[in-house]
């Protein structure tokens, strides 16, 4: 839409021009290009410092598609409703103020689940008041901007541990974040979250008793090692690695069609029987293992992006990337664990799943690569010239009053676009030349005119330097350019040798008269 705009501009101006100058297609448009490459500096400037009024609502024209992306809900089934969905369709675009944090740190938090209830998790009601677990020696902390695409939920997604909520949101005793009506178009915002961080000690009663209930007269086998886990090791840390260890014994695949789980016996079904599945099913037998051995744990859903779909500071997240996780309390602090590392392998079909899938559009490949640039220069436009509000020109004037280094770097910028603007001005402001001949002719022609001798309209080369050398006779090496001149135009001599003799020849007179 934006380069159809300035499309449009053009070629407007394009028509007043023609119409105004009678010219040729090809005179009109070079004209057309040198006033454009002229106007751009000042069309720079004033974007930039011109006073802005700001509409919080404004579309400007540019509307999303409306069509609601994958979002959690507060809920995470096990059954045949847990099936992955493949889809490269972008949930959120991510653009931080530095270096993108690595893979193994890009888990954007959605909601937090405590209740195993056959064949889904639920989290907590939102009528129950709860107490939140303060969080202390913050560290790492980031900035960065989302541009979150319709999903009808309620949730926002931020980087675990997000430390303040956006502008109309809030952060629940979980850190989950939501807004108050369903996210039906794009919404774009502003958070930050700190990637090293501390609880402080001590969960509330009702998170605790949430965390640590499970389904009883269930699970018997899982049961029975549970109960041996907490009598050999007292120590919370050295069970949890028992645990751990548990998992990666049974010799568990990762597959995205997994065979469906006995629900009233989830994790016994997992961990004995079937021993494949994918994140849901891992986070979820996980955390209930945990707690039959007397480990606090939840389930934690949202986003967990990787670096391969990065440019630069910018990060694309798909719905592919939906992802389950758990949390465990383990001296006193909630501790994020990937249960899908216990996994021993991907199962065949799951790997040749997700090769379909890539070569269909995914991030593998040359293609995927462009279209990852293609979405980054897609996102730099929104963000610095469509949201390029008040508040963003008054965040960059405050900073260059901070910052002496980057008025520099943008005086800099601003001449580099000046030089390039001018060497664009310069190469349309070139005559254009169709006859190699009068284009060889032209300097001296040119020069004739300095000297006060214009060519008439319908006077031909002879006369015309005929009249020069009149009133003239130091001029009269002007018939032997006129000789070789004769030669070229009536006669069959038109070779490069000889347009390199003639040109020759006009750089020795005007060197003689100069």
């Amino acid at each position: 839409m934006l380069a159809y705009v300035v499309f449009e501009v053009f070629m407007l101006l394009w028509l007043i021009l023609a119409h105004r100058m009678q010219g040729s297609l090809r005179e009109n448009l070079r004209v057309t290009s040198m006033l454009f490459t002229l106007s751009l500096p000042w069309v720079v400037l004033l974007f930039i410092f011109f006073p802005r009024i700001s509409f919080e609502h404004a579309s400007y024209g540019f509307t999303s598609d409306g069509e609601g992306r994958l979002g959690h809900d507060g809920t995470m089934f096990l059954d045949n409703r847990a099936l992955a969905v493949l889809s490269d369709r972008i949930v959120m675009e991510v653009g931080f103020e530095g270096a993108i944090p690595p893979s193994n740190q890009l888990y954007f938090r959605g909601t937090v689940l405590y209740y195993a209830k056959g064949n889904h998790w639920d989290r907590i009601s939102t009528v129950i008041k709860r107490e939140s677990t303060p969080i202390k020696n913050i560290d790492d902390i980031i900035s960065y901007k989302v541009t979150l695409y319709p999903t009808h939920k309620m949730w926002l997604y931020l980087l675990d541990m997000p430390i303040e909520p956006p502008s109309k949101a809030k952060i629940d005793s979980d850190f989950v974040t939501t807004i108050a009506k369903p996210i039906s178009d794009t919404l774009h915002y502003e958070a930050s979250s700190a990637l090293r961080y501390d609880y402080e000690k001590g969960v509330d009663p009702i998170t605790l008793k949430a965390s640590t209930t499970y389904p009883k007269g269930q699970n018997p086998k899982s049961l029975e090692i549970a109960h041996k886990l907490q009598i050999e090791y007292p120590k919370i840390s050295d069970r949890f690695h028992n645990i751990v260890k548990l998992f990666k014994e049974q010799n568990l695949t990762y597959s995205l069609r997994p065979k469906p789980l006995d629900i009233n016996n989830s994790v016994d079904s997992f961990l004995f029987e079937k021993r494949s599945g994918y994140c849901v099913h891992f986070a979820s037998s996980f955390v209930l293992m945990a707690r039959m051995s007397g480990i606090p744990a939840r389930v934690v859903t949202g986003y967990k992006a990787t670096a391969s779909n990065s440019v630069e500071n910018y990060l694309i997240v798909k719905e592919r990337d939906a992802h389950a996780w758990a949390e465990l309390l383990i001296d006193g602090r909630w501790v994020r664990y990937e249960t899908t590392s216990n996994a021993h392998m991907i199962d065949d079909a799951t790997e040749q799943l997700i090769s379909s899938v890539d070569s269909q559009g995914g991030e593998a490949g040359l293609f995927g690569r462009a279209n990852i640039y293609l979405m980054y220069i897609k996102y730099q436009v929104e963000t610095w010239i469509l949201q390029y509000s008040h508040f963003r020109q008054m965040q960059l004037l405050d900073r260059a009053k901070k910052d002496p280094s980057f008025v520099w770097k943008f005086v800099i910028s601003i001449l580099m676009f000046l030089l390039i603007i001018y060497l664009l001005f310069i190469y349309f402001r070139r005559h254009i030349c169709a006859d190699p001949l009068l284009c060889t002719m032209s300097p001296l022609v040119d020069r004739l005119q300095i000297d006060g001798y214009s060519r008439g309209e319908a006077e031909t080369m002879k006369e015309f330097f005929n009249r020069v050398i009149s009133h003239e006779p130091r001029y009269e090496k002007l018939e032997d350019i006129y000789d070789i001149y004769e030669k070229i135009r009536y006669g069959a001599d038109d070779s490069d040798e000889s347009l390199d003799m003639l040109d020759e020849k006009i750089r020795e007179f005007l060197k003689g008269v100069v």
